[in-house]
């Protein structure tokens, strides 16, 4: 996947304001040429971390863990039918609630079949701007990620969700 890697510097421009983080993002997105409810898994989350990299969010400081990317994998039936849901997420802490958290994400379904249904559940989490490269090191040898790649998706979502 390719994004900046470890020698990111640091983010230029004002902080995002946490309840324009989705915004935000679609429109760094869009000024990359992507799609993030069409364009493919790897390109989307390529964006998602670059997004990460490059824009900070007001008040949020990374190394306090107020900023952090969480990917989770795994097969659920929600009352729909199983699917194997792959979600980016950018989880940034609330200004209304101290200890809340605010989430932006990147929901892959595909159907739960074949290597994906084998593969268990799991997430991994990120909490440095400067580490994005080894994140990405990281999305590049995930087994769901590899399994995923090439399959068409059920669906494709990105929503925010504010905290309590």
């Amino acid at each position: 996947m390719e994004v900046a890697g470890n020698d990111v510097p640091p983010a230029g421009g004002s902080p995002v304001n946490p309840r324009d983080l989705e915004s935000a993002f679609r429109e760094f997105a869009g000024a990359a040429g992507v799609d993030p409810v069409r364009d493919p898994l790897s390109r989307v989350f390529a964006t998602m971390l670059r997004f990460y990299a490059e824009v900070r969010v007001q008040g949020c400081e990374p190394g306090n863990d107020e900023d952090m990317l969480l990917l989770d994998w795994g097969s659920y039936d929600w009352g729909e039918g199983r699917a194997y849901e792959i979600d980016l997420s950018r989880q940034v802490s609330s200004p209304e609630d101290p200890g809340g958290f605010w989430e932006l994400h990147i929901l892959y379904r595909f159907p739960s079949t074949g290597d994906l249904a084998a593969i268990p559940v799991g997430n991994d989490w990120w909490g440095s701007p400067g580490l994005v490269g080894e994140f990405a090191q990281a999305l590049e040898s995930n087994p769901a990620l590899a399994a995923a790649a090439g399959s068409d998706p059920l669906s494709i979502e990105t929503y925010f969700e504010p905290g309590p």
